[in-house]
């Protein structure tokens, strides 16, 4: 059965976050979320050098080192560490790995994702309707007759720009944090 959704999300959610934070392993019920994701850090990284910043509130707690350990620094996509202002530390992952998606992301065009890695995006989510809107989001064809009432246009409207979701803010993915 498909995914009836009952409102197009109209509201900017931060791509880097929903679509390739998930290719880090982290699991969705990690007991740390992160503050944010970027995909670019003024001065310091370009979108282009493919690496995904994930800021986490600093806790001296053993459950957090313990997370940092086990979850982000053991990744084989970690790269970097920065301990930042307002006790914010910034995990920097290499996705050069992903360069094909990494662009694809960057582009706005989530359909053409690599069925891996779209797979790995829709595996991620626990909660059933954000995992149905990743689903849409990445495999939208099946979804176009939902989304024209949703989002109030025609199906060769939809079928022209072929995405349900719109590219990433690259204003709001940029991490302007001070090392400190």
């Amino acid at each position: 059965m498909l995914f009836k959704a009952q409102r197009a999300i109209k509201d900017y959610f931060q791509k880097s976050r929903f679509f390739l934070f998930p290719l880090l392993g982290v699991s969705d019920r990690a007991p740390q979320v992160p503050i944010n994701t970027f995909v670019s850090w003024k001065g310091v990284y370009a979108p282009q050098a493919k690496r995904l910043l994930c800021v986490y509130k600093f806790s001296p707690s053993n459950e957090y080192h313990g997370f940092v350990r086990t979850s982000l620094r053991s990744s084989k996509l970690f790269h970097a560490y920065f301990r930042c202002h307002h006790d914010q530390d910034v995990f920097v992952f290499n996705l050069d790995s992903y360069a094909q998606d990494w662009q694809a992301f960057l582009d706005g065009r989530y359909s053409r994702l690599c069925d891996p890695t779209k797979q790995i995006i829709v595996d991620h989510y626990f909660n059933k309707n954000t995992k149905e809107y990743m689903r849409s989001y990445c495999y939208p064809v099946p979804h176009y007759p939902i989304y024209e009432g949703l989002l109030n246009v025609t199906y060769p409207v939809l079928r022209t720009s072929g995405e349900l979701c719109d590219k990433p803010d690259m204003v709001k993915e940029v991490y302007s944090g001070i090392l400190g």
